[in-house]
């Protein structure tokens, strides 16, 4: 391999390679957090290169819709899970919200809790986001079992 196309890529579990990782869930995250949609996080990848060009972290990061979605199903929702699991483990209090939302003839259900955490307070969470074509009680109790174990 030639040194151009070796610049290309990071020995994996090189300390280069984490600081890139990390920056890149970074980014991700803050995505999420303020609604940007994967399209956007694309092109803002593609600009970030452009701008920060002097950065070695920054040339090497990537952020493309596949692997954006990737690391945000497979990272970042299993964590934000754990966390609220950890805090209900205390017997907090909390309550179930869900409500059918109409999107054509797709009915779209989710599925929200809101507890007190010491740490953070008042805390809102999105627990699922599903479909069903089915909007009677037992099967909205049936689902919100399944959600809850």
């Amino acid at each position: 391999m030639s040194p151009r196309m070796k610049s290309f890529f990071t020995p994996k579990g090189s300390a280069q390679s984490e600081k890139v990782d990390i920056a890149e869930l970074t980014e991700f995250y803050h995505s999420i957090k303020h609604y940007i949609s994967y399209v956007v996080q694309d092109c803002s990848f593609k600009v970030l290169k452009q701008v920060i060009n002097d950065s070695d972290i920054g040339k090497q990061m990537t952020g493309g819709r596949t692997k954006c979605t990737a690391l945000v199903n497979q990272v970042l929702f299993p964590y934000s899970m754990e966390l609220v699991q950890e805090d209900l483990k205390n017997d907090v209090p909390f309550s179930v919200a869900t409500d059918a939302s109409n999107t054509g003839n797709r009915k779209k259900f989710p599925v929200a809790i809101q507890y007190f955490s010491p740490k953070s307070g008042i805390c809102h969470k999105i627990l699922d986001f599903y479909e069903d074509s089915f909007e009677d009680s037992k099967s909205i109790k049936e689902r919100l079992c399944e959600v809850m174990d």
